[in-house]
C-alpha cells in the first residue's frame, strides 16, 4: 500500500483513543463535514489490530463519525493487501438495513483496474464495495441519523494468509475499486440533498503481525518501481520504472499493463492486438537462460490519474547496454485497453546477451527494464446527447431512473455507450447521487438538471472525464 501519503497520529478522546491513519480526503467547498472511518472488532472499536497470526479471522467496521448532514444515500470502497489478508463476508450494516433502503448492495468481488467476477476462488478479488439509497419521498424522505456517533454503514470479516511482521498492512478507504465486470469504478462519497459529495476526512486501518520479515522470496517477479516488496508502488512525475527479479539469468519477458483510471496491473493475457480477425493476447512471463517460461510475481501501482496513458518506453538502466535485443511495445492495444504491451528479449542475434541475475539474499536487488512516461490521452470526438432519457424514448419518467441505476451499479440494461447521458447532475462522476437527482427532479419539482436536458440534444457543458461514444438522440 502506498504509506507515504498516511499520517499517523492520535484521534481525539471523545472518538477513539488510539494511533489511526487519517488523511485528507477532500478539499474545498464541496467537502462532507462527516468523516468516514474504519474500526475493529466493534464500531467503537480500535482503529489499528496487532498480533495477528496465520489463520486468524477479525472484523472491520466502516463508520460515519459525528454525523452533521442529511445524508440519503452513500457508496465506498475498502481495499486491502490481497497477499497478506483474504475477504471471507461482509454485509451493510442492521442499522442501515432499518431504514428500508430501496436499493442496496454489499459486493465482495473487487479489484483495482483487473476484470473480476462472482468466482469465489478468484484470487485476484482484494477489497469490497457497498451502496445504499435511502427513500427520499415523500421529501425529506430517511436519511442517516444526524448527530449520530460512528454510525455503521457495514462490516466485514478478514482472515489473515500470509506473516504479516510489524510492518503495518493498510485497509484503505479508497476511490478505485470496480463492483463487477462493465461497471464504473466505485466512488468514496454522501449524497446530500441530491448532490454528491466526499468527506473531507477518512481514517484507514491498520493490522501487524509479530515481527519484521525480511527475504527474497520472488525467485522471479516484475514490478512497477525497484521495491520488489512494495505491494503498491506510487508513480511520480508522469514517470515510472518496471523491473524484474530473476535469481538466475534470462532471456526476456513479455506482459501487458492495464490502466484504470489511477490503478495500474500487470496482467497476463488480457491485453494485446487483433490482426485479421485473430485475438493474440500477450503473455505475463519471464524467460529463464535455459528457455523455460516462468511466471513472475506483480505488485500494483497508483498513477496521477487524469486520463493519463503511456506515451512514451525506453530500455533502462540494466539493458540500455545490451546490443540489438528485440524490443517491441504498443501503446494503444486493440484489445483489453487502456494500457500499453511490452516484450523484450536480450537475444535475438546468437550474441549470447541476457539479462543479469539479481541477489537471492536481502537486500532484495532488481533489474531495471523499462522507463514509462505517462501523458495525456486526446481520445476522439464525443456524440452529442440528451441528459438522462437513458432508455432513449424521448420521455424523462421513472423508467429512466431505474435503468439508470442498473447501468451505474451492476453495468447491465445499457441501450447507449454514453456516460454522459448517465451523468444526471452532471458532476463528472457516476455515482448513487445521479438516479437520486433525477427522481427528485422527476417526483419532487426540483429545478432541472444540466443541459442538454429535455427536448435538448448537444454536447457537454461540463469538461469532465466522461464522454459519448453513441447518441441517444432521435433514437
Amino acid at each position: 500500500m502506498n504509506r507515504s501519503f498516511l499520517i499517523l497520529f492520535l484521534v481525539a478522546a471523545t472518538l477513539v483513543s488510539v494511533p489511526a491513519f487519517g488523511r485528507e480526503f477532500c478539499t474545498g467547498d464541496n467537502c462532507a463535514p462527516d468523516v468516514m472511518a474504519l474500526h475493529f472488532d466493534t464500531p467503537d472499536g480500535q482503529s489499528t489490530k496487532s498480533d495477528l497470526n496465520v489463520g486468524d479471522t477479525f472484523t472491520v467496521w466502516v463508520v460515519v463519525r459525528n454525523v452533521e448532514s442529511a445524508v440519503n444515500a452513500y457508496s465506498l470502497g475498502v481495499a486491502h493487501e490481497m497477499d497478506k489478508i483474504e475477504l471471507v463476508e461482509g454485509a451493510n450494516s442492521d442499522e442501515v438495513m432499518a431504514l428500508n433502503p430501496f436499493f442496496q448492495n454489499f459486493s465482495p468481488a473487487v479489484g483495482k483496474g483487473t476484470e473480476v467476477n462472482d468466482d469465489p476462488a478468484d484470487t485476484r478479488r482484494f477489497g469490497f464495495v457497498t451502496t445504499a439509497l435511502l427513500p427520499v419521498l415523500p421529501a425529506p424522505g430517511v436519511s442517516l441519523p444526524n448527530g449520530a456517533t460512528n454510525f455503521p454503514l457495514c462490516s466485514a470479516t478478514f482472515r489473515v494468509i500470509a506473516e504479516l511482521g510489524d510492518t503495518p498492512s493498510l485497509l484503505e478507504i479508497r476511490n478505485d475499486l470496480i463492483p463487477n465486470i462493465g461497471a464504473p469504478r466505485t466512488i468514496v462519497n454522501y449524497s446530500i440533498s441530491g448532490v454528491s459529495t466526499p468527506p473531507r476526512e477518512v481514517f484507514d486501518g491498520s493490522v501487524t503481525g509479530g515481527g519484521v520479515v525480511e527475504n527474497c522470496t520472488d525467485v522471479w517477479g516484475l514490478y512497477f518501481g525497484t521495491d520488489s516488496n512494495a505491494a503498491n508502488h506510487a508513480v511520480a512525475n508522469n514517470s515510472f520504472i518496471i523491473s524484474m527479479r530473476n535469481d538466475i539469468e534470462a532471456l526476456g519477458c513479455s506482459f501487458g499493463v492495464k490502466i484504470d483510471g489511477t490503478a495500474l496491473s500487470l496482467v497476463d493475457r488480457e491485453i494485446g492486438r487483433d490482426v485479421q480477425g485473430d485475438i493474440r493476447l500477450v503473455d505475463l512471463i519471464i524467460t529463464d537462460n535455459d528457455g523455460n517460461t516462468q511466471t513472475p510475481a506483480t505488485n500494483k501501482a497508483t498513477g496521477p490519474g487524469g486520463g493519463l496513458v503511456a506515451t512514451a518506453i525506453e530500455l533502462g538502466s540494466d539493458v540500455a547496454g545490451i546490443s540489438d535485443p528485440f524490443f517491441q511495445f504498443n501503446l494503444s492495444p486493440d484489445v483489453g485497453g487502456p494500457g500499453f504491451t511490452i516484450a523484450y528479449a536480450a537475444d535475438v542475434s546468437g550474441s549470447g546477451a541476457t539479462i543479469p541475475a539479481t541477489s537471492s539474499s536481502p537486500p532484495c536487488t532488481v533489474n531495471e527494464l523499462f522507463i514509462v512516461s505517462l501523458g495525456e490521452d486526446t481520445g476522439g470526438d464525443d456524440k452529442d446527447f440528451s441528459r438522462a432519457d437513458v432508455n432513449g424514448d424521448d420521455r424523462l419518467n421513472i423508467s429512466d431512473g431505474a435503468v439508470m441505476a442498473q447501468n451505474i451499479f451492476f453495468g447491465r440494461l445499457k441501450s447507449f455507450d454514453c456516460d454522459d447521458m448517465l451523468d444526471a447532475n452532471d458532476d463528472g462522476t457516476l455515482d448513487m447521487a445521479d438516479p437520486v437527482a433525477f427522481l427528485m427532479w422527476a417526483f419532487v419539482g426540483t429545478a432541472n438538471l444540466g443541459s442538454p436536458f429535455g427536448d435538448q440534444c448537444g454536447q457537454d457543458p461540463t469538461n469532465d472525464a466522461l464522454g459519448c461514444v453513441e447518441s441517444n438522440c432521435g433514437a
